[in-house]
């Protein structure tokens, strides 16, 4: 609820106005019932018809007050909900943008959709014109126990204790309904998950035939959300029971009371009219809070899953950074786990000199991937030092400012729904058009995207689903060569391609990282010989590293995957020359 309040705190004149409004319109409203009295008392006896009709008069001038404040006040909140829902999407999507990928990494796609998306709509239920409204039915039956308590303090007592243990009732039955309302998020969130998965994987799944047990899996998810949407309804039928019988003893009551005090003659029929008319005011809150419970119960726990998310804490974004980078590279004795049973790295220690090119190899999950992700500041070391230039990664403390000097392509170059030319000019926005199409040149991207009707204004589809994987790849290659990095990192840049795309990616890298420093993983022994310094990953420790013919003449780890990799070529040329 702070957060709420936070979001508020701008809009305060507005929210004050609003309250103001509709204060009027509660006030225009009770003229109604306290016209009860004067008609029975003063106008029925003396048979006026001019009174009646200037009261009729008066009650149609309060009608309108509230028709116009209640509608202005109703308009100017639901516009108020509106920026305050936006702002909070927009909050959260930043903020989870900046959020460390070790939290990320433990919490689904389909969640954090769930998070930004849906649970902001929660405001509406909180600071929506309905509570603004029950908000001023309380302030309005305080002032009609006010008058009541003034008019005879047995009464008021009477009435304050029914009504209090009314409250410990009600307050009662919403906890029960929040306490069920958590885990049916929980659930929501989770299917939201599912469907996200789903339809991300949806070529793998038919390729599978595995539609019926992904329809399985979310029947069931379904029906587990059904399950606790039961136990909820059952919550807020208990709740509307309850609200009932309170109203309906609070009406028999109050006929009690009127009826004693107009049987003695303490009271005059308008009197008595008054007070049933006006007591009604001290049951609508009781209704209001009945109906708006569950509701309002919901938007907490959303609003409190958004409060866990909003104080995580984001990476550093404001400070120094080394500008511009050299590029020379340590690692000392790092250690890393992405969970306490999956360590990726241990004592891992080497340097790359500033300017030179680095290979690293060794076998899936060795660890190579990580070296690059800690390079870039994705991750913490849990134990040991990464400095750039002699500076700590880790007391960066501008990693975007940082980030900027590195060029990045990864094995599967990411990209977003948009055109070709959006995707390039990520990597540096206010790129001149000769720049931007100096970096497609050197990429060969007018060698496929002239095929096209659009050229570089082509939609990639989401994803790059509409591009080949080659494509995709030529696209994170003009990025980088755009970028005109301090440092190259790469991650298998030409695993998967064609023999064309491969020795575009590859001319393309050689000529964007000259006289920078280059660190690439690979498997290819002939991508790694021509490095200046191969370091050799066994189980996230450095097994060897040295130059191409230092590390064949050791006859170690590098040696027997050079010599497997050249077997393989060798058996294939011979079939090659049986066959002729």
């Amino acid at each position: 609820m702070g957060r709420l309040f936070r979001l508020l705190r701008p809009h305060s004149s507005i929210v004050f106005a609003n309250l103001a409004l509709m204060a009027v319109s509660q006030l225009a409203r009770l003229l109604i019932p306290f016209s009860s009295r004067y008609l029975l008392d003063s106008v029925a006896p003396a048979h006026s018809t001019k009174l009646l009709i200037l009261l009729l008069l008066a009650l149609c001038m309060a009608v309108v007050v509230d028709a116009l404040a209640l509608s202005t006040a109703q308009q100017r909140v639901n516009a108020l909900v509106g920026h305050l829902i936006r702002d909070l999407r927009r909050q959260l999507f930043n903020h989870t943008l900046k959020m460390p990928l070790c939290v990320l990494d433990g919490m689904s796609t389909g969640e954090l959709v769930t998070r930004i998306l849906d649970d902001p709509d929660g405001i509406s239920a909180i600071a929506g014109p309905a509570v603004f409204s029950a908000v001023l039915s309380l302030i309005s039956g305080a002032i009609v126990f006010g008058l009541l308590l003034a008019k005879s303090w047995r009464i008021g007592a009477c009435i304050f204790i029914a009504m209090f243990l009314g409250a410990i009732l009600i307050q009662h039955l919403i906890k029960q309904i929040g306490s069920a309302s958590k885990p049916l998020a929980q659930l929501q969130a989770a299917a939201h998950s599912q469907v996200t998965e789903a339809l991300l994987g949806l070529r793998l799944i038919r390729t599978c035939s595995g539609e019926g047990d992904q329809g399985r899996d979310f029947e069931w998810a379904t029906q587990k959300i059904f399950r606790q949407h039961q136990i909820l309804s059952l919550r807020e039928k208990d709740l509307s029971i309850a609200s009932i019988a309170i109203c309906g003893s609070a009406s028999i009551l109050f006929i009690g009371f009127g009826g004693v005090f107009l049987i003695h003659s303490r009271w005059t029929p308008g009197e008595f009219v008054q007070f049933l008319a006006t007591s009604m005011y001290l049951v609508a809150p009781v209704f209001t809070i009945s109906n708006l419970g569950p509701t309002i119960t919901r938007g907490v726990v959303a609003l409190k899953q958004l409060e866990k998310i909003l104080n995580i804490e984001e990476e550093a974004a404001i400070g120094t950074c080394p500008a511009p980078i050299a590029g020379e590279v340590q690692f000392h004795n790092v250690c890393f786990e992405y969970s306490r049973d999956r360590r990726a790295l241990s004592m891992l220690s080497f340097s790359v000199p500033a300017g030179s090119t680095c290979a690293i190899v060794g076998g899936s999950g060795s660890g190579k991937s990580t070296i690059l992700a800690l390079l870039c500041g994705l991750y913490r070391p849990s134990l040991g030092m990464i400095t750039m230039d002699g500076i700590d990664i880790r007391e960066i403390s501008c990693l975007p400012e940082y980030r900027k000097q590195l060029g990045i392509l990864l094995q599967e170059a990411a990209l977003f729904s948009g055109t070709i030319k959006s995707n390039i000019l990520m990597a540096k926005p206010d790129s001149t058009d000769l720049l931007l199409r100096e970096a497609c040149g050197e990429a060969f991207i007018f060698e496929f995207a002239d095929y096209f009707p659009g050229g570089l204004d082509t939609p990639v589809g989401e994803r790059g689903i509409l591009l080949s994987g080659g494509q995709r790849r030529r696209i994170g290659l003009a990025r980088v060569i755009l970028s005109n990095p301090r440092v190259l990192l790469l991650d298998e840049p030409t695993s998967g391609l064609d023999a064309f795309s491969e020795r575009v990616v590859r001319n393309g890298l050689r000529k964007a990282g000259k006289g920078k420093t280059t660190i690439y993983v690979t498997h290819s022994i002939a991508d790694a010989r021509e490095a200046d310094q191969i370091i050799v990953l066994e189980g996230g420790s450095l097994a060897e590293s040295g130059s191409h013919l230092e590390l064949l003449a050791n006859a170690g780890p590098y040696f027997r995957m050079f010599s497997e990799q050249t077997s393989r070529y060798v058996e294939s040329r011979a079939i090659l020359n049986d066959r002729n």
